[in-house]
């Protein structure tokens, strides 16, 4: 479209898209599964277990909103999104660069960079069936373990990653793993973690930490591609992507130990 047209149009296309797609938000949107005859996704029992105690109010005070953002919880799950969001845009920004570096025609990269994004989106779905139907909500679970299928997926990168196709498949893998904890870490997780009422405010501070990662790689893969061999910065740069995982991986795990000690104490029969 935009080679038959320029550029300008293909913008254009996609904001017509997202104006039409707005519309249908208007008129069909509702807030809560309540309104269209479901179960709740926050029972009562599950306000008085979650991970963050916070105000229950519909406006809550900057202090409160301090109270959120120095809770352990929050801070580690704003710094394992950042770890997320610094993957996804460092691939979304690079990987039709490096897909060009080791020797794909630039129109191929941009098509066969796709796969990534493609390879996510089915990877969200997945994530969200998962927690629905095998983990009873346990979002934190399925972080971890898509956690570990990224670590694979870089693995991957850095064994298979010679060949400009292998490497743009081994990296539909990494999207397939990393767009499900996109997913769930500022959605479904902060309404399990902190309640309906604070899931807002939480998946704004979530999102907050989490977003300094997009800003932060493009100057850091920057650098690396820079005055070196295409090879050489690739596989920096695929070495910084597999650390990142691992970090993830270990915060998530901390994470996941916190919320099981907190349910298991929500849990535990009082006695008299």
């Amino acid at each position: 479209y935009g080679a038959e047209y320029g550029i300008r149009y293909s913008f254009l296309g996609c904001t017509l898209l997202a104006f039409a797609i707005w519309w249908v938000i208007y008129f069909w949107q509702r807030n809560r599964p309540e309104d269209v005859g479901l179960e709740p996704i926050v029972t009562d029992a599950d306000r008085q277990g979650k991970s963050v105690k916070a105000s229950n109010e519909v406006d809550i005070s900057i202090k409160e909103y301090m109270v959120l953002l120095s809770h352990p919880v929050v801070l580690m799950m704003g710094t394992s999104y950042f770890c997320i969001k610094f993957l996804r845009y460092a691939l979304d920004s690079w990987l039709p660069t490096f897909l060009s570096l080791k020797g794909m025609g630039v129109d191929n990269a941009a098509y066969y960079s796709s796969i990534f994004d493609w390879t996510g989106l089915a990877g969200a779905v997945v994530a969200g069936l998962a927690m629905d139907r095998l983990f009873k909500g346990r979002w934190e679970i399925i972080c971890l373990l898509m956690g570990f299928g990224l670590i694979l997926g870089y693995l991957a990168v850095l064994q298979w990653g010679a060949n400009p196709i292998m490497l743009a498949v081994c990296f539909g893998l990494v999207g397939f793993m990393l767009y499900g904890p996109d997913t769930l870490l500022c959605g479904a997780g902060t309404i399990v973690v902190a309640g309906e009422r604070n899931a807002i405010a939480l998946a704004g501070l979530v999102n907050g930490i989490g977003s300094i990662g997009p800003v932060i790689q493009e100057k850091v893969i920057g650098w690396l591609l820079t005055d070196q061999p295409p090879e050489v910065a690739i596989r920096n740069s695929n070495l910084l992507g597999l650390s990142m995982s691992v970090l993830y991986v270990f915060l998530m795990a901390i994470i996941c130990i916190m919320i099981s000690i907190r349910l298991k104490t929500h849990n535990k029969p009082k006695t008299k």
